[in-house]
Parts: structure tokens; sequence; C-alpha cells
């Protein structure tokens, strides 16, 4: 099954920016772990994706025209590959619905107090579900304008909370134990970095060009990272230590911006920018969902599985977990280590095993 409308590749390298910015809301999972040095847990942790992107990078180039899932039948034949491919729509699904239930929160929690959690959910899905529908050119389209928005966003917010930061903050540096610094950089590694393995699903889909999709692959990371980091930055720099205390310490940071009396709720304005993102991440880690699994079904379109599987994800993210703390608490202690394995170990030993096999070109003699 072949996605019909390809997009560019600066719609891919919009789209991985716009992914990792999506994801600079929740940043308060490390935030206890590393206090004020979760700024040096980012930086750790962007150095060390940069090799996993050269795994996701070294695929993409052996194997130019199949998506992830493709990759796993080629390497591991039809019943390892098979099984790992129901592996890995559990996790695309679990992304989503997560990230589903992250925006229930958020709204419930900030800016619609008093709606239904299943209002706002089915509302969502439903929005996500039409973006969907129209395919993976309809999903990347408006990655560029979302990716400027927040930076102009993110400008402003960093400008107008100067006078809120205390440097001071920052101190002491590097005091914690080693294993607070290892714990914290793999969750940072896992949530959000390692979550691009999900654009190895529509690789295929994207344009040809030359020189391939190495540098579009880095300059979204670079962009979506940095943007992550100075949001890790400026709400160390405002809340200090009391940035454990937020489950979303951006939007308690940007509440203390006020420029004039009729503007001093612009924190709404900052929660509309954050849910556009979130948007742009359900839709994409949707479709991606769909996708999967109207492969491991032979579908000709995963156009008949977009309800269905909307339906699914709304009652899936109703109990994905019972609340913030419990969402944290999986965050920090369970879901790195099991994430590590689907976004890095496992890919990493299907690019030594396609080398070993001399994959593709073996089968092509």
């Amino acid at each position: 099954m072949k996605e019909e409308n390809k997009i560019t590749a600066s719609q891919f390298m919009f789209s991985v920016a716009c992914f990792l910015q999506a994801s600079s809301l929740l940043t308060g999972f490390f935030g206890p772990i590393t206090m004020q040095d979760s700024w040096l847990t980012v930086c750790f942790a962007l150095l060390l994706v940069t090799p996993v992107c050269l795994i996701y990078l070294k695929l993409m180039q052996t194997f130019p025209e199949l998506n992830l899932l493709e990759i796993y039948d080629r390497v591991y034949g039809p019943v390892l590959g098979r099984l790992l491919a129901w592996f890995y729509i559990w996790f695309f699904y679990t992304l989503t619905a997560i990230n589903l239930r992250d925006v229930q929160d958020f709204l419930n929690l900030t800016i619609m107090v008093e709606t239904p959690r299943v209002v706002l959910l089915v509302v969502f899905i439903f929005l996500c579900a039409y973006a969907v529908y129209n395919g993976v050119k309809v999903v990347t389209q408006y990655s560029s304008l979302f990716v400027f928005i927040f930076m102009i966003v993110l400008v402003i917010g960093t400008i107008f909370t100067i006078n809120h930061m205390n440097m001071e903050n920052f101190l002491p540096v590097l005091t914690l134990p080693a294993r607070n610094y290892l714990h914290a950089t793999n969750i940072v590694l896992t949530i959000p970095f390692g979550e691009l393995v999900v654009f190895l699903m529509i690789a295929p889909s994207v344009q040809k060009v030359n020189g391939g999709l190495g540098k579009y692959l880095f300059w979204g990371l670079a962009m979506g990272g940095f943007a992550y980091l100075v949001a890790v930055f400026r709400d160390t720099a405002v809340l200090g230590n009391t940035i454990a205390l937020f489950a979303f310490p951006s939007f308690e940071t940007l509440r203390m911006v006020n420029l004039l009396q009729a503007l001093s709720r612009l924190e709404i304005l900052f929660a509309l920018v954050f849910i556009i993102l979130l948007f742009f991440k359900v839709s994409f880690l949707f479709y991606v969902s769909v996708k999967a699994l109207a492969y491991v079904f032979a579908f000709k379109s995963y156009r008949s599985l977009v309800m269905l599987s909307g339906a699914l994800l709304v009652t899936y993210a109703l109990f994905v977990y019972t609340s913030t703390v419990d969402h944290a608490i999986y965050a920090t202690e369970t879901t790195p280590q099991l994430w590590l394995l689907l976004e890095a170990i496992i890919p990493f030993l299907t690019l030594m095993l396609a080398k070993l096999r001399k994959l593709p070109q073996r089968e092509e003699r």
C-alpha cells in the first residue's frame, strides 16, 4: 500500500521540527530528577539522539521504498517481522492515545475546566480524523506555518519573562548524583526525541531529493531541539526548582507575561498555539497508526480504518492512565526503558542484520 500524494523534503523537515516543538509543553517529567540542571539533560539527550537519527537515516537510505514495518518484514522475515509490526502498532496507538489525553488534560486544567473530558476527546479526534483521512500531504501541509508561529511565541514569551528570570536558579551546577543525569537523559532521549522513529513510516512518501533526506532530518531535529532547550532553560530561569510542582511548566511560565492591563490574559493565546502544535502531533501519530494497521491487514487504503481507530483512540485515551500523576510516574519509571527498545535498540539491530545479510542488494541479484 503506497501513499498516492507525496510530500516535499521541506515538509518532512518542518514536520520533524513541529513534532518536537509540540512536546515543549510537556517538560515536567524530568524536572523533579535534575531540577536546576534540567537544561543540561536536554543537551545530553540531543547529543545522544544524533547517532540514533543516523540509524534512522541509514535505514531510509538502505530501503528507500519501504516504511518501517516493511523493512522489518524484509529483514526478519514474515513471522518475526509481523510480530514486530504488531508491537509497533501498539506503540503507535499508545503514543497517539497519550498525546490525545495530554490535550484533554491541558484543556481541562487551563482554559476549559468545566467541559467533560470525553467531549474534548471526541471533538479533537474528529478534527484530527479529517486531516488523516485526506492523507499525509494534508497532515503535514501547514507544519512550516506552525513552526513559524511557535518560534514567534517562543521569542515573545522569553523576552517578556526576562524580568521574572533569576540566574541563581541554575546554581549549583552538576552537583546531583550521576544516576539522576542518566535517568533524566534517558527520559528526554525517548520522550520526545526518540519518537522520531515514527517518521520512518512516511519516508517512502517523501519526494526524492539530491543528497537524500539527511540534512532535512537533522535541520528538523535542530529546530525542534533548540526550541525544546530554550523552553526548558526559560522555565528553569523563571520557576527555579518549583518547576517540579507543575504538570505544564511552560504554561505556568507564560502566565507571568503581562504586557498591558488589557492583555493580562495573554496565556490564552499561548494555549491556543500549544493546542495547534498538539493537533499536528496527534494527527501525525494518528496517520502513522492507521497506516501501520492497514499494512498488517493488507488493506488497499487506510481510510476505512480512520473512524474505527478514532473511536478506539478516544476509549484508549480515557483509560491510558488515571491521572497526570500516574502519567508522570509511567513517564519516569517505565516508559523510557520500553521506548528505548523500540526507538533505538531494535532499529540498530535491524540495520546490523541488514548489513550482515547484505540486504537489499542480495535480493536484487
